[in-house]
């Protein structure tokens, strides 16, 4: 596991040592294990934040749009196939 310098984020290279303490300390928080499971791998896969990967993970599953102003995240949604929802914009 790597830490953030100033100014960055942390990145987790070896989840395995998080996912032991997470399951038995906040469990209660994903009753839907396999999202979990699918989400970590998805981060480890594509290198993005897990917590951004618990919305791609069901929107992949449901085949739905995901809705993000984050380009980060709409560039690996487009990456997975993953459409995006666009608000019309009411201005226009």
């Amino acid at each position: 596991m790597t830490t953030a310098r100033p100014g960055q984020r942390g990145i987790v290279l070896d989840a395995s040592a998080v996912v032991p303490w997470f399951v038995a300390e906040q469990q209660t928080l994903f009753e839907d294990a396999p999202l979990f499971g699918r989400s970590l791998d998805l981060s480890e896969q594509t290198g993005h934040a897990l917590y951004d990967c618990i919305y791609l993970v069901p929107a992949m599953r449901e085949d739905a749009a995901l809705a993000t102003f984050d380009r980060r995240l709409a560039g690996v949604a487009r990456r997975l196939s993953i459409s995006l929802w666009a608000a019309e914009d009411p201005t226009r």
